[in-house]
């Protein structure tokens, strides 16, 4: 886990809460992107120190998960052929699925400069592309969305819990009204959109 709290606690990382406001009155996509004049996603496409940087952090966080999914989770990853693993960095999941179902071709999805320097292994291989294009087809796809694992379609209740609390209106809509909270004195952005507290 030390790896994903350096990385949380990194300058790259929280200086963009330092831009918040700048960001709610431009177009900039992300604080991000403000705070570093480019997208995420365009800066680790130039500065592969931070990508192994952020790689190594999602990675120790997912080995912490993966212990417990393969072991307690095993059901949900029966009848499965394909497995892709969208944004998998070193590909620690897909490993992790690989190593205990070796029936299963897992697939490591991530931008070509992320995976060029891995190599696969008999039933796991590293594919490069942009997810907002096209996600190599499987019978799985994994994304690891706002921390937490996602596995569609959803095949066990863990996971189609997790998609509901995800998708599910009450929890979504306070991200639309944080401008409104941040000129206001509730408590919470739930607060705002719902006139009471969670």
């Amino acid at each position: 886990m030390t790896p994903f709290l350096l990385a949380m606690v990194d300058p790259m990382l929280t200086t963009p809460w330092d831009y918040l406001t700048t960001w709610f009155q431009n177009e900039d996509l992300t604080p991000f992107g403000t705070a570093h004049g480019k997208t995420i996603w365009d800066y680790g496409g130039h500065e592969l120190k931070f990508v192994n940087f952020i790689s190594e952090a999602m990675a120790s966080d997912a080995r912490l998960v993966m212990n417990v999914v393969v072991d307690k989770c095993k059901s949900v990853f029966e009848g499965l052929e394909s497995f892709v693993d969208v944004g998998g960095g070193i590909g620690t999941v897909a490993k992790a699925i690989a190593d205990t179902f070796p029936d299963i071709e897992c697939t490591v999805f991530d931008p070509p400069h992320v995976v060029a320097d891995f190599q696969g292994s008999k039933n796991l291989k590293y594919v490069g592309g942009d997810m907002f294009e096209a996600i190599p087809p499987a019978d799985a796809v994994f994304m690891k969305l706002k921390y937490i694992f996602v596995l569609f379609p959803p095949l066990n209740d863990i996971f189609y819990i997790y998609i509901y609390i995800m998708v599910d209106p009450m929890l979504t809509t306070p991200w639309d009204y944080l401008t409104t909270w941040f000129q206001n004195e509730d408590l919470t952005p739930f607060g705002t959109a719902h006139g009471k507290t969670i």
